[in-house]
């Protein structure tokens, strides 16, 4: 999408610019956690900032600004927070108690665990499913 996006938003004609703005205005309307945008934000929003100043079509302009507050809106306050490998180890080395276990599987575990915090995949199943338990 970004690729598309980009190459719309830095594209001469006015009508495309507006039709990659009105994309940015529903797509940030869909997203729920304001973290999901924090990637995005340091190449979309420049090129929507941009599309909002160099604009004349009064009716894209608009549309433009339209997304451009959007944008601000859907990326809120948020903080985009990782978590490390080294973060996850010592969670798994609380969890455990004390349990002695294979450093390399322990490692293993904890790589994967800070991977799929990262993604935001916090589905019981899938964390069986993909990680494990260790014991």
């Amino acid at each position: 999408t970004m690729p598309v996006l980009s190459r719309g938003l830095n594209d001469k004609s006015e009508e495309v610019k507006r039709t990659c703005c009105l994309i940015v205005d529903n797509m940030c309307k869909l997203v729920e956690d304001p973290a999901e945008v924090l990637p995005l934000m340091p190449r979309l929003e420049p090129l929507v900032k941009s599309a909002t100043e160099k604009i004349a079509d009064p009716e894209a302009r608009g549309m433009a600004e339209k997304a451009y507050k959007t944008l601000q809106k859907a990326a809120g306050d948020a903080e985009l927070q990782r978590v490390t490998a080294d973060e996850a180890m010592k969670n798994l080395k609380e969890a455990l108690g004390g349990k002695s276990c294979d450093e390399a599987e322990a490692a293993h575990v904890a790589a994967l665990a800070a991977c799929a915090t990262n993604m935001r995949c916090f589905d019981s199943a899938d964390w069986k499913a993909q990680i494990g338990f260790m014991a």
